[in-house]
């Protein structure tokens, strides 16, 4: 019972915050029907809504979260952060056109910041314009060094032009500096993994693989995921095949199956 939701008679006094504390105790059933009636009826309905929005994209719900995004930036419409994350929903959502505009809006309301401009250009990426993804992240790209995000976007531009070399050697110059973060080593390496397997350097691409593992903030273990397949052949054994023998429906109709272990 610990999604209960609050009644409204029981919102007098309520908070943000205090549906944020809920959210983080694990009651997001309630922090959420918390944060819509704060959203309609609140002192703070731009935060309310923000935070919904946030709530939403959290569970990957996209379409809510969209929508809860913009109720905020209708009450506030000078929310950087309520722009920069209704792009993401909407590049979540696949909505890319509307991604582009929403990381244009956040990036000119706080100086170009280099997260907006990038998810910019990625979400350009993802439309096909190649063009106007490098004219965006150009003028990152000629910083000394070059910013990591823009690399791996001008990388993966110049592959799908069939210049891999040319973008391999593009990551490997953004690896070289020492202070780098280890989520930036992570998007690095996992994309000049990409390039090598594309070009056939196959045990160079796995070695590329296997550093970004190590950056990982929780790194992939070959000990576990073996235990876990282990565990998938001990259920579905021969003799639990051959009990399930005569159960199901014997139409002839193939059957397509999503997700079954191969």
């Amino acid at each position: 019972m610990s999604n209960t939701s609050p009644k409204p008679s029981s919102m007098l006094g309520a908070t943000v915050n205090a549906a944020k504390s809920l959210a983080r105790s694990g009651k997001q059933t309630a922090a959420a029907h918390m944060l819509r009636l704060l959203a309609e009826h609140g002192d703070d309905r731009a935060e309310a809504a923000y935070e919904l929005g946030m709530l939403y994209l959290s569970r990957g719900n996209a379409p809510d979260a969209i929508q809860a995004f913009e109720q905020s930036l209708k009450c506030d419409d000078t929310r950087v952060d309520a722009y920069y994350n209704l792009a993401t929903a909407c590049f979540m959502d696949g909505d890319f056109e509307r991604s582009v505009e929403a990381y244009r809006q956040a990036g000119a309301r706080n100086n170009d910041d280099p997260r907006a401009i990038n998810g910019c250009a990625r979400a350009l990426f993802r439309l096909k314009r190649d063009d106007e993804a490098m004219e965006v992240i150009r003028p990152f790209l000629e910083q000394d060094p070059p910013f990591p995000a823009s690399v791996d976007i001008a990388a993966l531009i110049e592959h799908r032009q069939g210049r891999s070399a040319q973008a391999l050697e593009r990551i490997r110059k953004a690896l070289a500096p020492i202070r780098l973060a280890n989520q930036d080593r992570v998007r690095l390496n996992y994309t000049a993994g990409m390039l090598c397997d594309a070009m056939g350097d196959y045990d160079l691409a796995f070695e590329y693989y296997r550093i970004a593992n190590t950056y990982k903030a929780k790194p992939y273990q070959l000990k576990g995921h073996e235990r876990y397949i282990d565990r998938i052949i001990e259920v579905f054994s021969k003799d639990f095949i051959e009990s399930c023998r005569d159960m199901g429906n014997d139409s002839s109709k193939p059957v397509f199956i999503v997700g079954m272990p191969r």
